[in-house]
């Protein structure tokens, strides 16, 4: 289903870009031309222009610029589609959709869901069948002024009567299967569960997740991808959180749904989480648009500390890398933990303690391997690939402060990052892989049939990872070999690693351009050496090669 051109052309002629730019930041129109100060980057001067009659604007600093559906995608950080909608909703423009002949209205699902999450709501609020439920949530330190706010629901046994209110609403089978309440054959998705209805930007409810109150199944179920719901792009968020998120410079990101309720109740409106899956580039990206510092406050526990591990390198894969803080739970294991235990005043000084993003991992790193009992060589080496994730400028710095904490003289450490040795099997096995795109990689590695293994495993590069390849290649020639419970039990978490096939492509390209990195290193340093002018020109001519080839890489990668 799509708008028609048509309708999108209309809106255009008749909308104006300057009422969003100026709801958005600071500006002046004169006539139908303005200046503006760009939302996109810090600056102080107006730097932006843009104007009514074309609709288009323009920033001469960042470069940033497109026309009116562009800026509030940007600004909104919505799919095309939805700035489309959302302009529209400002002039009350009806738009027009190409049919097909399975064609639902975009609009008419999200009513239906709107629909379903609000009889789940009373469900929750006034059902006999959901008594428990009530007494579990307040359990937990939920009281009626939160449920309400975040309107969870219930879905009890009851399918009759959930049923009898659909057909009243005309809203089908298909339907639910659409917006994620039935499964592929046509059963209901959540029993017996508490509903946490999941919204976009726009405050449309777009899918659902539910907890169950019974230690039986899984604690929480995330409902199906649909087309109204995206995990990788969407987050759980306090209603509302976009407007709060402009005023409040201060994003706080947690693990789970309840987390982000305790943290509404403590008095956090800009609290999200992502749903059922890891924190991905996209996320951050939709985050980045507020320009506020973000604080990590994921479980402690060890899943939480990896997960704060991949955002460190999610970030420094960004143009420009966002302010990320971390606080750490030292006798909890979350914010709704200190909820239900009625200790949620004592939040604030977790605030007072949080640390950069850069600092805290590298602490908590070397504090959990001198735990370990780990040699200082092993633990420097084991740092390598998480320090090679850094900028420069956060390199020198962490360099110090590994230097600090380990108490080694700085030429010791650059000793020691140049390459230290493994000397044991046993020392071999304490290797980690702190670079995300490594991490990628040796899941898909681990988790590939054996047709496949001699094609990924070329990309793994370094010293470090070519004698895990061997190592891995021998365990399966072991005759009874069966698949990851034949692996080593320090190798377990690479088979629960999350991620999808654009992250997996995109550590295929980031993992050749190292490779192309360290050929072009060796021969620059070969041809430095080189005293024949024959064997010159021709690592000059492989040189040539290895540049042409990165730029084409680049551009591939953009």
């Amino acid at each position: 289903m799509s708008i028609s051109r048509q309708s999108i052309e209309e809106l255009k002629k008749l909308a104006k870009i300057s009422d969003f730019i100026l709801e958005s930041t600071t500006g002046k129109v004169r006539g139908e031309k303005g200046m503006a100060i760009c939302p996109f980057h810090g600056e102080k001067t107006p730097s932006m222009s843009f104007t009514d009659n074309e609709n288009l604007f323009h920033c001469f600093g960042c470069k940033e610029g497109g026309d009116i559906y562009k800026f509030v995608q940007e600004i909104k950080g919505l799919e095309f589609s939805d700035a489309v909608e959302e302009v529209a909703s400002k002039y009350s423009f009806n738009l027009n959709y190409e049919k097909s002949s399975n064609f639902v209205p975009k609009k008419e699902l999200l009513e239906k869901a709107k629909l379903v999450a609000l009889y789940l709501h009373d469900e929750l609020m006034a059902s006999p069948s959901s008594s428990k439920a009530r007494a579990f949530l307040r359990g937990r330190g939920l009281e009626k002024e939160a449920i309400e706010k975040f309107k969870l629901g219930w879905i009890g046994n009851n399918e009759k009567s959930f049923t009898d209110f659909c057909k009243s609403k005309d809203i089908s089978k298909k339907d639910l299967q659409i917006i994620g309440v039935y499964n592929s054959n046509g059963k209901q998705f959540f029993v017996n569960r508490i509903i946490f209805p999941i919204m976009d930007q726009r405050s449309n409810i777009i899918g659902f997740g539910g907890r169950i109150i019974q230690p039986i199944g899984p604690k929480y179920l995330n409902g199906p991808e649909t087309i109204l719901y995206k995990k990788s792009k969407s987050l759980y968020t306090v209603p509302n959180f976009s407007e709060s998120a402009k005023k409040d410079k201060t994003i706080y990101v947690f693990e789970g749904y309840i987390d982000v309720v305790a943290a509404y109740i403590y008095g956090i409106n800009t609290a999200v989480a992502p749903c059922g899956t890891a924190l991905t580039n996209e996320h951050l990206e939709y985050l980045s648009n507020f320009k506020s510092n973000i604080v990590l406050c994921f479980d402690n526990d060890e899943a939480g500390f990896e997960a704060t591990k991949r955002v460190l390198n999610l970030n420094t894969r960004k143009e420009k890398a966002l302010n990320i803080q971390v606080l750490q739970f030292k006798k909890h294991k979350d914010i709704g933990d200190m909820l239900e235990k009625g200790v949620l005043e004592d939040f604030e000084k977790l605030i007072d303690t949080k640390k950069e993003l850069v600092d805290f991992l590298f602490r908590e790193e070397i504090g959990n391997k001198l735990d370990q009992k780990m040699k200082k060589n092993q633990i420097v080496y084991n740092l390598s690939g998480l320090l090679n994730s850094l900028s420069p400028i956060e390199i020198d710095d962490t360099k110090k402060l590994i230097a600090e904490v380990l108490d080694l003289e700085m030429q010791v450490l650059e000793a020691e990052l140049s390459g230290p040795s493994i000397n044991t099997e046993e020392e071999s096995k304490v290797i980690t892989f702190s670079n995300e795109f490594e991490t990628i990689f040796l899941s898909e590695l681990l988790n590939k049939g054996d047709e496949d293994f001699d094609q990924v495993s070329n990309y793994i590069l370094d010293d470090r990872t070519l004698g895990l390849k061997t190592k891995l290649f021998d365990l399966r020639q072991q005759d009874g070999f069966m698949g990851k419970d034949s692996f080593p039990e320090y190798l377990a978490k690479y088979f629960t690693i999350s991620y999808n096939q654009q992250e997996f492509e995109e550590a295929k390209i980031r993992l050749y351009d190292r490779v192309l990195d360290l050929q072009i290193v060796e021969l620059s340093k070969k041809m430095e050496l080189s005293k024949n002018k024959e064997e010159s020109m021709e690592i000059l001519g492989n040189l040539s090669d290895l540049k042409k080839k990165k730029e084409s890489l680049f551009k591939i990668n953009n």
